[in-house]
């Protein structure tokens, strides 16, 4: 089965909480959902643009896909994850 970006975004399913790990630095570490894809691979739904952002299937950090001006993303991006043990900072960022 080839995974279809456009049902992922239409899919009810994949609107859940997104799920911020903790932080590398200043950077937020976000877990994702893997598509199974080759292009579009991680995937997660963003509180700030009440979307689903699409990332090719690569762990580490990425720039933001944000359309909400006021996303903390913008400043620093993300990093990506499907490892819900990914090892984060003990501290948290102010404002967090």
């Amino acid at each position: 089965m080839i995974f279809d970006p456009i049902d992922v975004l239409n899919d009810t399913e994949s609107k859940k909480e997104m799920t911020i790990l903790g932080h590398k630095g200043d950077v937020h570490v976000v877990l994702c959902s893997n598509g199974q894809d080759s292009f579009y691979g991680f995937m997660f739904y963003c509180e700030f643009c009440d979307c689903v952002h699409l990332h090719g299937p690569r762990e580490g950090h990425r720039d933001a896909q944000c359309t909400n001006k006021s996303s903390p993303f913008l400043v620093d991006g993300y990093i990506l994850t499907t490892n819900k043990d990914y090892p984060v900072d003990e501290r948290r960022l102010e404002n967090d």
